[in-house]
């Protein structure tokens, strides 16, 4: 049986953990820090972006974006961990099962030491082949993926460009821990709408 796709490339996020909380949670002690207003958590999710300056300017921050990176740094490692989606640790083992680990990398905005110490926290490590945290842009990193036979994942609008824009078929998660939601991310098209990772299996082998 040949399959559709031989590779696949997750977003952390959202699409494997909740961490909405944490996050959440951060950028409201951010805030504080600059004496603007905190946000619920429904206004905070509807404005959430990866265009991070933009998104900084829109709350009222005017500082660098380095400087505020610094700060949200400082704060993350206080508030609660993400916690994987349920059933995300089987569908991840079968994905790993099917595909060969070394064929199963992460693609996130996150840095690069953090997406590791989650990851072996979450107990998912051995059915990950890469990690490529820090990705900014997302589609520079998916350029470098063979686009014909590679699936990208993901929960946000940016997901679905940076997907659009390498040129490589995106699937959209589409459950009650994304970011963005199914009417966001429908105007981008996605090849798949899934509401669980362990949907992935028959989409990889035959494409529906």
């Amino acid at each position: 049986l040949k399959m559709k796709y031989k590779q696949v490339a997750l977003d952390f996020s959202g699409t494997i953990a909740d961490d909405r909380n944490k996050v959440h949670q951060t950028m409201n002690d951010v805030l504080k820090s600059y004496d603007r207003p905190e946000l619920d958590f429904d206004t905070w999710k509807a404005i959430m972006s990866l265009d991070f300056r933009a998104m900084w300017i829109g709350l009222g921050v005017n500082d660098s974006l380095e400087e505020v990176q610094v700060r949200y740094r400082r704060f993350y490692p206080q508030n609660p961990d993400p916690i994987l989606v349920p059933g995300n640790r089987e569908a991840l083992e079968s994905l790993a099962t099917e595909l060969g680990r070394e064929n199963i990398s992460i693609v996130s905005g996150s840095r690069q030491d953090e997406l590791e110490d989650h990851l072996r926290k979450l107990g998912i490590v051995d059915y990950i082949g890469k990690v490529f945290g820090e990705s900014h842009p997302k589609k520079e990193r998916l350029g470098l993926y063979h686009s014909e036979s590679t699936l990208f994942v993901g929960d946000m609008e940016q997901d679905a460009i940076a997907a659009n824009e390498a040129r490589i078929d995106f699937a959209a998660i589409d459950h009650e821990f994304a970011y963005h939601g199914r009417e966001r991310l429908a105007r981008y098209n996605p090849k798949y709408f899934i509401k669980h990772l362990r949907e992935l299996i028959p989409v990889i082998n035959n494409g529906r």
